[in-house]
């Protein structure tokens, strides 16, 4: 941080480095689509998922900044994704190396313009609840209504001191790489650190949490590559079933022309587990991953094709899709 007056500056919040691996032609150019508006245009990396002095902010009158200190674990982050990118695999990466991912991934989900968003809809939900219930939300302790200055203090504040306590949850995952050709991208979108989970534990309990049992946490690092980090209950599920494929083929002669998956895939998964080499998306694959990116954009999901026909689907079939999942971090 410095105490200098700031003049405003445009600020990514999808670092430019890695919006960079999803650029087609020459300039840096890059395919947009807005939910909202529902349209696609193309434009330079350097003009979107950024926002003037979106970083900034006043003590006392002095203006402070996190821009610098940003840059300068994306500046480690790129060199250590570069490797993976260049070596199609994760084999290579060290403790050092994942730490630095695991970092960025963390601030990642704190820096965005969808985290501020969803910050201020739970602010003024919870402001219009205690309305509800009969009280002056002005006169409860603990609570005020944020305003867009106290939404941006507010998520400054807990990009600095609680994206640390989502590093170890990040670490404890299996980690895979996995791999699709050009002709079949990858999205990213302004807000690109996406889960699921198929297990669902009730409609009282999340199942989004970094913590929670059966999370699936993606961040594609190229058009090409997508990172997974995925609960130790997948590689345990995986390998179960795998022994049991292979037991059923010695004694089943042609088993594997029964099996609902390809075999060739199950290998590939195999070492993708055991070796942490690119692993092949399959058509299927490709699109629930890129489906991923729509469900959590707050607004713009990038391409280095003008095909958004997967995007124009989903917001039709579903208009809540226009402004992103409902946040929940834990």
């Amino acid at each position: 941080m410095s105490p200098k007056t700031l003049m405003p500056k445009l600020q990514h919040y999808v670092p430019q480095f890695i919006l960079r691996n999803f650029t087609t032609g020459k300039g840096n150019q890059i395919f947009v689509f807005d939910k909202q508006e529902e349209v696609a245009f193309r434009t330079n990396i350097r003009n979107i998922a950024s926002e003037s002095a979106f970083y900034n902010f006043a003590i006392n009158g002095y203006q402070f900044t996190i821009e610098p200190g940003l840059e300068k674990h994306e500046t480690q982050t790129a060199e250590v994704f570069g490797k993976a990118i260049r070596e199609r695999s994760l084999s290579s990466l060290g403790n050092e190396d994942r730490v630095t991912i695991a970092t960025f991934i963390a601030i990642q989900i704190y820096r965005t313009r969808y985290f501020r968003d969803k910050i201020a809809d739970m602010n003024r939900g919870l402001t219009e609840r205690i309305r509800q219930y009969g009280f002056d939300p002005d006169k409860v302790k603990g609570h005020k209504l944020l305003d867009e200055k106290g939404v941006k203090d507010f998520s400054i504040k807990m990009l600095m001191k609680n994206s640390e306590q989502l590093v170890p949850h990040i670490l404890d995952k299996k980690w895979l790489l996995y791999e699709t050709r050009e002709s079949d991208p990858l999205f990213i979108s302004d807000n690109p650190v996406a889960r699921q989970n198929r297990q669902d534990f009730g409609p009282f309990w999340g199942n989004l949490g970094l913590a929670v049992k059966g999370i699936e946490i993606y961040l594609p690092l190229s058009k090409t590559l997508s990172l997974a980090m995925l609960c130790q209950s997948h590689e345990e599920t995986f390998h179960d079933t795998y022994k049991k494929a292979e037991f059923l083929r010695t004694v089943i002669p042609g088993f594997e022309r029964k099996l609902p998956v390809d075999p060739e895939w199950l290998e590939n998964l195999k070492r993708g587990f055991e070796e942490g080499v690119a692993i092949p998306l399959t058509a299927e694959n490709v699109v629930n991953q890129n489906s991923l990116q729509v469900k959590w954009s707050s607004r713009f999901v990038f391409s280095s094709k003008e095909d958004f026909s997967l995007v124009r689907e989903m917001i039709s079939a579903d208009p809540r899709y226009k402004s992103g999942m409902a946040i929940r971090i834990s």
